[in-house]
C-alpha cells in the first residue's frame, strides 16, 4: 500500500512537468550554507534545503555540493507535503557517484513510517555503470545492474 505509491510519484516525478517544478533551483528552494564537510573522495559544500510551497515533489532537507564542480552529491530529507494517510513520515537519502566524468545514483534508501504496518525499507544500488564514449550525449550511460532491498 505505500511502496506503490511511492514508486509512481517518483516515476511521475521523472517523466513529467513535476520534474521540472522539483528541481533544485532558486524557483523551488531557499538554500542556507551551513558549511564544509568531507563526503567520502569529495569536498562538498553542505546547506539546508528549505522548499518554497509545500508540494510532494519538494524535499526539506540538506544537500551536500561538490566544491570543485557544484554538482549534488549527497541529498537528504523528507518529503515537503504529507504523501497520503498510509504515510506517516518518510525519510530518505540519494547518494551520488562521478563515473568517468558522470555524476550518476549510487544509492537511493527511503526509510517510511506506514500506518498500521510500521517501518519499511526500500534501498537500491546503482551499480555497473558502463559509459560508452561513442555515443550521442543522450546515451551516454547506461545501468548494467541494479539491486532492489526491502526490509521491513
Amino acid at each position: 500500500m505505500a511502496l506503490n505509491p511511492l514508486i509512481n510519484s517518483e516515476i511521475e516525478a521523472a517523466a513529467g512537468k513535476e520534474h521540472h517544478d522539483s528541481a533544485i533551483s532558486t524557483d523551488n528552494y531557499s538554500l542556507n550554507l551551513l558549511g564544509e564537510q568531507q563526503l567520502g573522495p569529495y569536498r562538498c559544500f553542505v546547506a539546508e534545503a528549505v522548499p518554497k510551497r509545500k508540494a510532494k515533489y519538494l524535499f526539506e532537507g540538506r544537500v551536500w555540493i561538490d566544491a570543485n564542480d557544484y554538482s549534488v552529491v549527497r541529498i537528504e530529507g523528507h518529503p515537503a507535503k504529507k504523501l497520503s494517510f498510509w504515510i506517516q513520515h518518510a525519510d530518505f537519502v540519494r547518494q551520488y557517484q562521478k563515473v568517468d566524468g558522470f555524476w550518476l545514483p549510487e544509492q537511493d534508501q527511503t526509510l517510511v513510517q506506514v500506518r498500521l504496518y510500521g517501518k519499511k525499507i526500500l534501498k537500491i544500488e546503482h551499480r555497473n555503470y558502463v559509459v560508452n564514449a561513442g555515443q550521442s550525449t543522450n546515451a551516454r550511460s547506461t545501468v548494467r545492474e541494479t539491486a532492489v532491498t526491502q526490509t521491513n
